[in-house]
């Protein structure tokens, strides 16, 4: 049977190098697709805020599905959205848009009680890099945590898969393989831990970059790892500005799997779905929230009204959060990865991160240009 494909209309706001940011009205089935369809109107444009487009931006009549896009006039908040090239995943709000004024690539301590906690910042063109950079300078790599969060397709529910004890290169390689919906997706979460040092590498799902440690024998080495791949110290006493400082939306990648397809994904590639309430914070159970009632998920900007409950991050922007509650400081070990992990019950598969034998011939970081495609080297 055919699945029916809903859209809904959004306004994009794109910055184009050497003139100033202009706004377009766009359809897609989910953000992701509004914004690559903006992007490709104007080519070598990015997307730097968003926004529920009212129903005035929705063309009607016989323009109505002639073009995925419209040109708008000035509106209201664009003048202060920060011009930054966002990873993909997440964009600032656009009519609220001046609360990310002074985002910029650098990386900062948070001050935490017990742990050390670096957060770092960067733009689209380096994101991949830095993790991937950082993976690669880490002295161990032990486990690959993909979380599926509970605002990816509305679940009302955290997933977490996690592979078996395997390394750094088995991990490089299935993120290589994944790379444009894994880092892409602001949906979800990806966790490296490192056991030796009780850390935590962790893409979040504001795509910062996070190390946390209960120990601070690599602070010196994270630190300088930063300075290597281009991210700088924030001065004493500035911010790191990061979108969730503003209201902000998340969303997936235009040609991205739902949150079931991406599931089986990962089931394939011999990850393990861990049990609700197994994950640990600071190595205490931890009870996931029940789910949100089911409620009918609006489609149409045209047609939607103000409904109560949780933000839907997909269709409405998440306000902005305090920086502690975003971090929420946890090494996210839990009670498989903490043991010797049971065999993947698939064990059928021919390929992913758990194979035995895996061949890495990626390029390590500091041969690459920065910005450039690695496909492209």
């Amino acid at each position: 049977m055919t699945r029916a494909v809903t859209r809904s209309w959004y306004r994009i706001a794109l910055a184009r190098p050497g003139g100033p940011p202009s706004v377009v009205a766009a359809a897609g089935e989910h953000l992701g697709a509004a914004v690559a369809a903006a992007e490709r109107h104007a080519p070598g444009a990015f997307a730097i805020a968003a926004d529920l487009a009212p129903d005035s931006d929705i063309p009607l009549g016989e323009s109505l599905g002639k073009s995925p896009v419209v040109e708008l006039a000035a509106v209201d908040g664009l003048a202060d959205a920060p011009v930054f090239r966002w990873p993909i995943g997440v964009l600032p709000q656009l009519s609220r848009a001046t609360a990310a004024r002074g985002v910029r690539r650098g990386f900062i301590e948070r001050p935490h009680p017990a742990s050390l906690v670096l957060e770092a910042q960067t733009d689209a063109d380096h994101l991949i890099d830095l993790f991937m950079g950082l993976i690669e300078r880490l002295p161990s790599a032990d486990n690959l945590e993909i979380r599926l969060l509970d605002h990816f397709d509305d679940a009302g529910q955290t997933d977490v898969w996690l592979t078996s004890r395997v390394d750094a290169r088995r991990i490089l390689r299935f993120l290589d393989d994944h790379d444009a919906e894994l880092f892409g997706h602001g949906h979800l979460e990806l966790s490296v831990y490192v056991r030796a040092h009780h850390g935590t590498l962790r893409l979040t799902e504001h795509k910062t970059v996070v190390w946390l440690a209960d120990e601070r024998a690599l602070e010196a080495d994270v630190v300088r790892w930063l300075g290597e791949l281009a991210v700088p110290r924030v001065a004493a006493g500035a911010p790191l500005v990061t979108v969730k400082d503003a209201p902000h939306f998340h969303f997936r990648p235009a040609a991205s799997r739902d949150r079931k397809q991406l599931a089986d994904e990962l089931y394939r590639q011999r990850l393990r779905r861990v049990g609700r309430g197994e994950c640990l914070e600071h190595r205490e159970p931890r009870r996931l929230p029940a789910p949100s009632a089911w409620r009918k998920r609006i489609d149409d900007a045209a047609a939607r009204q103000g409904v109560p409950g949780r933000v839907v991050a997909q269709h409405r922007p998440v306000a902005a959060e305090r920086t502690q509650r975003v971090l929420h400081v946890e090494l996210h070990e839990t009670a498989l990865a903490r043991s010797n992990f049971p065999r993947p019950e698939h064990r059928g598969a021919t390929d992913g991160v758990c194979r035995a034998e895996v061949q890495v011939n990626r390029q390590p970081v500091a041969q690459r240009s920065f910005g450039v495609p690695r496909d492209a080297q």
